[in-house]
Parts: C-alpha cells; sequence; structure tokens
C-alpha cells in the first residue's frame, strides 16, 4: 500500500515521517528525498512486474560517442527485451540522456543479461563504470483503476467511462473528451504529443466505452480549477453504433429522391416518381477504429513509467534478488 501511495498520489512529509519511524528507519540530510527513497524501498518488496535499466557512467559523458550502427544492431538483435532505444518515427537515439556527467548512457530491458549482451554490443568508449538497477521503468503500475469520482488532482490512475460529446479538436491539434461512468464525469486532454492516441480520438462518438490512464491536473476556467486527466493511455473498449440519416432511394431509378416538403413524403427529380408516405433512412456508419486497440505516445514523449507495447506479454513477477556480476567485455 506504502508503494501504491506514493507512486500515484499526493504524499505528505508527516505521513512519511511516521512510516519511516514505525519500521525503524532513519532519516539523513536533512530528510531531503525521503519520498522518493521510501518508494524506492518499498518498491523492492513489491512481487509485481519490473524492468531493469544498465546505466554506465563516465567523467566526461560528451566523449561518450555511440555509434549509430551499433545502436541499430544492438535494438535489432535485443528487442523486444530491450526497448526505447531508438524513436523509430524520427531515429533519435534515445538512450543518451541529456542530464550530462556522470550518466554517459542508459539502456532499458528486461533482465540485467540481455543488458550485458547490447552494451557488449554497443561498445562504447570512455566508459569508467556501470551498474544496472531493477525499477519500475515501463511497467504502467501507476496507472491503477480509478473510479471518476476518485480523480482528484495529481492522483494518477486509470479511469473508465463513456464519451458523452463528439470530440473537440483545440487550437494545435489538442483532443478534449468528456466521460462518464454512469455516477460522475470528467473532461480527458489527449495532446497531440501522444500521437496515434490523438489521432484515434478525434474518430470517437457518444456513447463509445473508453479506458483513459494518466494523471489529473488542474486546469483553470471561468469558474474555477477543474480536474482533467491527461492522458498518456487510450484503449478502446467497445465502440457504439452510429447511423446517419439519408433521403431514400428511388424504387425506379435508384437515384437519390428529395423532399417535397415537410411530412409530404419524397420525389424522385429523375424519373419524376413520388412517395408521400416515403421518409429518410437510417444507415449505419463504419467505424474507423477497431475494438480493442491500445494506443500510447511514440517513445520520444514517453514518460519512464509508460510501459511500451512491445513490453504487452513480456510483464513478469520480480523477486528479490542478491546482486551479482556481469561480463561486460
Amino acid at each position: 500500500k506504502i508503494y501504491v501511495d506514493l507512486l500515484t498520489d499526493i504524499a505528505e512529509i508527516s505521513y512519511i515521517e511516521r512510516v519511516i519511524e514505525k519500521i525503524g528507519g532513519r532519516i539523513h540530510i536533512a530528510g531531503k528525498g525521503i519520498i522518493g527513497a521510501l518508494g524506492s524501498i518499498s518498491h523492492y518488496y513489491i512481487d509485481g512486474d519490473c524492468t531493469y535499466e544498465i546505466i554506465a557512467y563516465s567523467d566526461d559523458a560528451e566523449r561518450v560517442y555511440i555509434d549509430p550502427e551499433k545502436l541499430t544492431r544492438m535494438d535489432v538483435e535485443t528487442r523486444p527485451l530491450t526497448f526505447n532505444n531508438i524513436d523509430p518515427e524520427t531515429g533519435k537515439p534515445l538512450i543518451k540522456p541529456s542530464t550530462g556527467a556522470p550518466v554517459a548512457l542508459g539502456i532499458r530491458g528486461e533482465s540485467p543479461e540481455i543488458l550485458a549482451k547490447a552494451l557488449n554490443i554497443l561498445g562504447p568508449e570512455n566508459i569508467s563504470g556501470y551498474a544496472v538497477f531493477r525499477t519500475n521503468q515501463a511497467t504502467d503500475q501507476h496507472l491503477i483503476p480509478r473510479s471518476i469520482a476518485d480523480a482528484k488532482f495529481y492522483r494518477t490512475g486509470l479511469f473508465k467511462g463513456r464519451v458523452i460529446d463528439p470530440p473537440r479538436v483545440m487550437r494545435g491539434g489538442d483532443v478534449l473528451l468528456r466521460i462518464s461512468d454512469g455516477s460522475s464525469e470528467i473532461d480527458v486532454a489527449i495532446y497531440r504529443e501522444e500521437g496515434d492516441a490523438n489521432i484515434v480520438a478525434r474518430s470517437l462518438a457518444p456513447r463509445d466505452l473508453i479506458a483513459v490512464g494518466g494523471s489529473v491536473k488542474p486546469w483553470i476556467t471561468e469558474g474555477g480549477e477543474i480536474p482533467v486527466i491527461n492522458a498518456e493511455y487510450l484503449k478502446i473498449l467497445r465502440l457504439s453504433d452510429q447511423y446517419m440519416e439519408l433521403p431514400p432511394r428511388c424504387p425506379r431509378c435508384n437515384s437519390s429522391m428529395e423532399s417535397m416538403g415537410r411530412g409530404k413524403g419524397y420525389r424522385c427529380r429523375r424519373c419524376g416518381y413520388r412517395d408521400p408516405s416515403a421518409s429518410k433512412i437510417s444507415v449505419k456508419l463504419p467505424r474507423k477504429i477497431p475494438e480493442g486497440g491500445i494506443y500510447k505516445p511514440p517513445p520520444r514523449n514517453m514518460k519512464h513509467l509508460t510501459k511500451p507495447l512491445s513490453r504487452i506479454g513480456l510483464e513478469k513477477i520480480c523477486r528479490n534478488l542478491p546482486p551479482r556480476d556481469l561480463l561486460i567485455l
């Protein structure tokens, strides 16, 4: 419970201090970083999904050159057991952080062994050391199921609801939806940077059942602050039937008929056929998106916790393991 609370909600320092005291812990360095520290410790004792990251260090990270050909080879030979090495749309390398020294690069994957293989293939120079960490990156563990009524500011979660109104495409391309779970309603923002999720959201229609995951942020309106889900996950659970009313077809020549006035029926301009009792016909529209589809942002815009689509099916139960040596040639 402590891990989930710290991962998905606001944590009060006083609460953290009480927990640390209760488990017999001690606080150092004036209490800085204790929320993250307690979260990391509590994650270690969770039997759930995890990933690993190998971090290579250098005193001069700018001198650590990543060969594009070796990076491509490493990605091809190790995926999907490593992930988010290269952005597929732009070709941008994603393993070199912008923070600089001492972190030279970081590769994420499913096991320490596959990360050792990946670093061996990459063979970067000017590396002074490396370490492998067990992490909650790319697990979606922050997207715990919540009701819409439970969508409080700065919480994260996975919310299910039906689309109420047609999507609104805002200036710049962001999409705004409103969903309801039958008891409560909330707005959902799917930003342009979300890629396919943003495109698919434009084709949603009232009564579609969807699940959205993300963080709840305050939006300032004329009436004050309102909660809005900043979506980073979209799943189409069930599509509603959508219909359009069209003029009837002429039974003689199959042309589209025109109205003779309200309640007066339809006539065919082409052949002159008239039918005083004719009315518009309802035609079921094809939907452009499939049920069951899951949409997430492209790797270059993913947050650390967001699970790439390539990891679906690779989830595992991680146990506490003692540290061990890895061979890096």
